[in-house]
């Protein structure tokens, strides 16, 4: 899966996501869109095209990024079976403020925890973007 966007300076975010999971974006004031997939994974489909989407950033904006080892990270518990979105939703509105170095530790912490020391069956990558403040 490929998620692939061009910033411009006034804040305009034009995205193309080939079947990634959604890019979670915080607004400043903890307003949440999910950037979903524009379309399926590359190479899946012959002859397929990808729109672009556009959408903008309000200063201080929070951008995240992840790749499904942390939405799919796994519980030892037999109660839930993965970390899920919402906890990455929720983890980063509720830090949307924060440096990003601590949102990154934070949230590679949160599924630790959450793992419990299960190992991971998956990648866990993270691309933080913050649209500064005018």
């Amino acid at each position: 899966t490929v998620f692939l966007g061009l910033l411009h300076g006034d804040g305009a975010l034009e995205y193309v996501s080939a079947g990634h999971n959604p890019v979670v974006l915080v607004q400043p004031d903890g307003t949440v869109d999910l950037l979903r997939a524009s379309g399926p994974p590359l190479g899946l489909l012959a002859d397929v095209r990808f729109g672009s989407v556009e959408i903008t950033l309000q200063p201080g904006a929070l951008l995240v990024a992840d790749t499904d080892g942390f939405s799919e990270a796994p519980t030892p518990s037999e109660e839930e079976d993965e970390f899920g979105l919402g906890r990455i939703v929720d983890l980063a509105v509720s830090q949307r403020h924060h440096p990003l170095e601590a949102i990154i530790d934070e949230l590679f912490a949160a599924v630790d925890r959450f793992t419990a020391g299960t190992p991971a069956h998956d990648d866990r990558s993270l691309l933080l973007l913050r649209r500064l403040p005018v």
